[in-house]
């Protein structure tokens, strides 16, 4: 197998495609983006919508009820040969390793698009105690991923303490235009938000009371600020923030992990019966926890989430790095993250300069050439591919709308 990905990658010009490899979650629909994921019978045997594309991922998806190989990616090769990434880098020797990754593999982020969406609900926040949040019934909205947090995996130990096993996960969003041919026609949904972080009145024992509220009402979601999701725009996202991004695609970068706590259930659902509701909250909210208490303590960063400077410091709308004729280039991922958006005007090309960084690559909008090789937003094995090591990009665009590309490099 070696041989032959050293081969295909020669015969590209330093790239390779994949597959689209779809993850489901059963805790959120979406708006029909990267599958059909609306409708009740638009989920699997498991009860899970295909709401998530893991993007050239060697990381596998820890869902509750889990899938062989699910969020793993399949590498085409020439001759219609498929290997998952994770097993090409695996190979012995570690040429082929270094081929793809070069010195960067355990740098290698977990990057997603999220299709959020599902139907209208009305959010119920029962009696919330936060002095400046929402109480009662709220107006319909489309529900936002739920409420979560990631501060790390928790287990206990022989003495029966609890340690974490791996670090929280750092995450950042970037949400692209809809403006595209490719996704124009989709209705519109009006004031989109996501809720991050927590309203910088609220306290730790409204924190607790929420979270004993799980799968009954949305007191939770009443405790967080809803910002304005707009395109072009994003966000860095710290361990041990609260988050419930909002319903629209998101493009996600992240610690190469599936790790998360949940503060509340879906919106507008609620689980029962109560042995169920119980049971839930034991395996997804406090996941080897105490209580609530414990959670409050050991999940969330408190200063960061009640911030009231929260935005100033986390919003990140993109920067232009270059602009002309051909089109532009602009930065979309900030921090310990970098990533890049090109757009190529039709019949012009552009060439990005060689990087010994490696960096996956999605075609949001359009068609052309990338190296050399057909891509194409419109067909699943040309919209996705890896740049390995010291290889030029160079995209043209051939067809008659603006070919709109996403870059996401390894983490610093």
């Amino acid at each position: 197998m070696g041989d032959s990905v050293l081969h295909t990658l020669s015969a590209q010009h330093g790239i390779l495609f994949a597959k689209a490899t779809i993850v489901g979650r059963g805790s959120y629909r979406g708006r029909n983006i990267i599958a059909k994921n609306v409708e009740d019978d638009d989920c699997d045997a498991r009860g899970y919508w295909p709401v998530e594309w893991w993007i050239m991922s060697v990381t596998p998806a820890e869902n509750p009820i889990r899938k062989d190989k699910e969020g793993l990616t399949s590498i085409i090769l020439q001759g219609g040969k498929e290997a998952l990434l994770r097993d090409l880098l695996d190979t012995p020797g570690g040429e082929v390793e270094r081929a793809l990754m070069g010195m960067y593999r355990s740098k290698w982020p977990l990057v997603k698009l999220l299709d959020i969406g599902g139907k209208e609900v009305n959010p119920d926040y029962g009696a919330c105690t936060c002095v400046d949040g929402p109480t009662g019934i709220g107006a319909p909205e489309v529900p936002p991923i739920p409420c979560h947090v990631h501060n790390g995996y928790t287990k206990r130990n022989e003495k029966g303490e609890v340690v974490h096993t791996k670090p929280g996960k750092l995450e950042a969003y970037y949400f692209p235009p809809l403006d595209t041919p490719e996704h124009a026609g989709r209705p519109p949904l009006a004031k989109v938000h996501a809720r991050l972080g927590l309203r910088p009145t609220v306290t730790k024992e409204d924190v607790l009371r929420a979270l004993d509220e799980f799968g009954k009402n949305d007191a939770f979601y009443a405790l967080m600020p809803a910002y304005p999701v707009e395109p072009y725009g994003g966000w860095t996202i710290r361990q041990g923030v609260m988050h419930a991004p909002g319903p629209y695609p998101t493009l996600e970068v992240q610690f190469a992990q599936d790790d998360a706590h949940m503060g509340s259930w879906t919106l507008g659902a609620r689980i029962e019966p109560e042995e169920e509701r119980r049971k839930m909250q034991r395996e997804i909210q406090l996941c080897g926890l105490n209580d609530g208490r414990e959670w409050i303590e050991r999940m969330v960063e408190w200063d960061l989430n009640v911030d009231p400077k929260f935005q100033e410091r986390y919003h990140r709308p993109i920067r232009v790095l270059e602009e002309g004729t051909w089109g532009r280039r602009y930065q979309l991922f900030f921090d310990e993250f970098y990533g890049e958006g090109v757009e190529v005007k039709q019949g012009h090309k552009t060439t990005r300069a060689s990087d010994e960084r490696p960096c996956v690559a999605v075609v949001w909008s359009g068609e052309g050439g990338a190296n050399g090789n057909a891509v194409s937003a419109a067909h699943e094995h040309a919209r996705e591919f890896l740049v390995t090591p010291n290889t030029p990009l160079t995209l043209e665009n051939t067809g008659s709308t603006v070919l709109m590309v996403f870059t996401v490099f390894t983490i610093a």
